[in-house]
């Protein structure tokens, strides 16, 4: 390890042995500037995935963010049920930042899905579970080609592996998808390796935490390779009625998770995101209540810094 990365190491032991875990942190505690308002997207939407392009290769238009699929309607929530989406939809459109502006004329994908995860490797797209409108479990494999503008859909994900509300990330052309719900919304801990040449899904570590709704981002910690991280963020247990606040992290270098300090407020189902090494996490949804499954909407931000923070297995 580096000077960094062995300094790091020191510290989790010592903090391990005074009983404290550095986490998460309030931005409104710090000097925050607040939020930028940008264009509107043409259709509100939800549950879909946004993939970040740094380079496109056609144009000089810098970076673009590509918004694939989603809940396109109010949730029904029907007595003595969990809500649900009427209408899904398969439409595909992206953010282009240094314009402030959406761009319409994309392909759709093949199929409708919301609550899927998406990951971006050698300038493909590719699509993982999620539901339809009538809650099944999207199995197929759908994979956009950046370049050419097209769709296709090599495979199928084993129905009995595949999932929702799940998260996937990749390093160095390598794809993972790890936790969710199942078919019948069993929590799942389980993380695969997709091999796009052979279309096959190779079971790895699982997750410590099984839980849905769950979110990840990338930091790479110090110069050592085994320093990538993959952190796996918050998400729902128990039928959706209990938020987590737990922070775990995979390293593919050594096929191992380790944990780290929890979130402020527990919460599923927000946004994560990185700057410079920093995590950021805004906005999903908690509950006050340990006696129903009433969720609330979270309108906190909050930041952690990994290189600054110990680890522990």
């Amino acid at each position: 390890l580096s000077r960094t990365c062995g300094l790091a190491a020191r510290m989790a032991r010592s903090v391990l042995l005074s009983g404290l875990l550095a986490g998460f942190v309030s931005v409104r505690a710090q000097n925050f500037q607040g939020f930028d308002d940008v264009e509107l997207m043409p259709i509100a939407r939800s549950d879909m995935t946004a993939t970040a392009v740094a380079e496109h290769g056609q144009d000089d238009r810098g970076p673009r963010v590509y918004l694939i699929g989603g809940c396109v309607a109010d949730q029904q929530c029907p007595p003595d049920d969990f809500c649900f989406c009427p209408d899904v939809t398969a439409r595909v459109i992206y953010y282009v930042p240094r314009e402030d502006r959406y761009e319409v004329g994309v392909m759709d994908a093949p199929r409708s899905r919301y609550r899927h995860a998406a990951a971006l490797s050698n300038n493909k797209i590719y699509l993982f579970g999620g539901r339809t409108a009538e809650d099944a479990i999207v199995t197929p494999v759908d994979v956009f080609d950046i370049a050419t503008g097209q769709w296709s859909t090599p495979c199928d994900w084993p129905v009995e592996m595949a999932s929702s509300d799940l998260t996937a990330f990749e390093q160095d052309g390598r794809i993972f998808v790890v936790g969710g719900y199942d078919e019948s919304y069993g929590l799942v801990s389980d993380l695969y390796e997709f091999l796009p040449d052979s279309c096959s899904f190779v079971p790895r570590a699982a997750m410590p935490t099984a839980r849905g709704d769950i979110s990840a981002e990338t930091v790479q910690l110090c110069a050592d390779e085994t320093s990538i991280r993959h952190f796996v963020i918050g998400g729902f247990a128990m039928d959706f009625c209990a938020p987590e606040a737990v922070v775990e992290s995979y390293s593919v270098a050594e096929d191992r998770w380790y944990t780290h300090g929890e979130l402020i407020i527990a919460r599923g189902d927000k946004a994560v995101g990185h700057i410079q090494n920093q995590l950021f996490a805004i906005g999903g949804e908690t509950k006050d209540n340990p006696d129903d499954c009433l969720v609330l909407p979270v309108d906190d931000v909050e930041r952690f810094v990994p290189s600054e923070a110990p680890e522990y297995t």
